[in-house]
């Protein structure tokens, strides 16, 4: 964990049935982080603070077999394959080594009219906040649901981005995002996956390095983060993957600065989601204009995302995006 990172986490201890300690953290040894106030301890393995309670369940996408899948779709510009070291490309791609694979990616490719859906959807999101103007000299970014990072260290890139923090539910992600931003390796050596449950070698070679992001274990629903601390939250393919999508929305609120900025983008894919229908939100916008606390900035529906959810499945989404400011009294005036 940084020294910066530190300054940003509170304590999410109990005190009653409503209210939590919200108090700021120390770290008392390698291992322990130790709240100033109440005394309730959180764990720090491998350098990563983890602030989530231990009743909540671990996205089944977020597990360890599916991180190939998760290289493939976060990071397949960079993703080295053979002895040649070739960028993965598909259909092309070593990888693709059944015709059913190739006929998927060649199926989902015609009909978008893409070569590289994934890469495409942050790309596109990047152009977003170039355009919208979201980052201003010494802007704090929130990665919510931030799986192996991209956003994250891609954030972390722009001149102007004092810190960015990538939050995720699942250790194993947050482990893998560290380990690729903290690298000193040119090329690092991931692993693939086929079908069958079988793996295959590769790399990644990343050719920018960045030291001002780093990672936390947490609960979208419950953030261990100060209030008003952050400039610009992510919250990317996240709402219909938590038990309740309305709570993540107000933790969001909490802890954008007055005037902040929030993107959002989400499938929809409630009848795949574990969410009980009561909580399901079809169309963000709706949901958002019934509360004057945030100004629309922009919407822009049908951004392609393909990710391959099983060994034998790949997924074209067409994502709703949504930009909102925060508005305050303060803003107002």
């Amino acid at each position: 964990m940084k020294t910066k990172t530190l300054n940003f986490l509170r304590c999410i201890h109990p005190l009653t049935d409503s209210e939590y300690c919200d108090s700021e953290l120390k770290q008392r040894d390698e291992l322990t982080l130790i709240c100033k106030r109440c005394g309730a301890e959180y764990s720090l393995r491998g350098g990563i603070p983890r602030l989530i309670h231990s009743n909540i369940s671990e996205n089944p996408y977020l597990k360890e077999e599916m991180i190939g899948a998760y290289y493939e779709m976060q990071f397949a510009p960079y993703i080295l394959t053979g002895e040649s070291q070739d960028r993965l490309s598909y259909p092309q791609s070593e990888i693709v080594t059944r015709s059913f694979e190739k006929n998927f990616y060649q199926s989902v490719t015609h009909l978008m009219g893409k070569q590289n859906l994934t890469e495409d959807f942050y790309q596109s999101l990047l152009e977003l906040v170039r355009q919208e103007k979201l980052v201003t000299p010494n802007t704090t970014v929130l990665d919510i649901g931030c799986g192996l990072g991209r956003m994250t260290t891609e954030m972390a890139r722009f001149d102007d981005v004092d810190y960015a923090i990538g939050l995720d539910s699942s250790a194993f992600m947050i482990e893998e995002a560290t380990k690729l931003a903290n690298s000193q390796q040119s090329q690092i050596p991931i692993k693939l996956n086929l079908v069958g449950g079988k793996t295959t070698s590769a790399k990644i070679g990343l050719d920018w390095t960045v030291d001002n992001c780093d990672f936390m274990v947490g609960d979208a629903q419950q953030l261990a983060l100060q209030e008003g601390a952050f400039d610009l939250v992510l919250c990317l393919n996240v709402i219909d993957r938590v038990p309740n999508p309305t709570k993540v929305i107000e933790q969001i609120f909490r802890v954008l600065k007055s005037g902040g900025y929030l993107i959002i983008t989400d499938p929809y894919d409630w009848e795949n989601s574990p969410i009980t229908r009561e909580y399901w939100i079809t169309d963000m916008a709706e949901f958002f204009s019934h509360n004057s606390k945030w100004q629309q900035v922009q919407e822009v529906d049908g951004i392609p995302f393909v990710m391959r959810s099983t060994s034998r499945q790949i997924v074209a989404y067409m994502n709703h995006c949504l930009i909102y400011r925060k508005i305050t009294e303060e803003t107002q005036s």
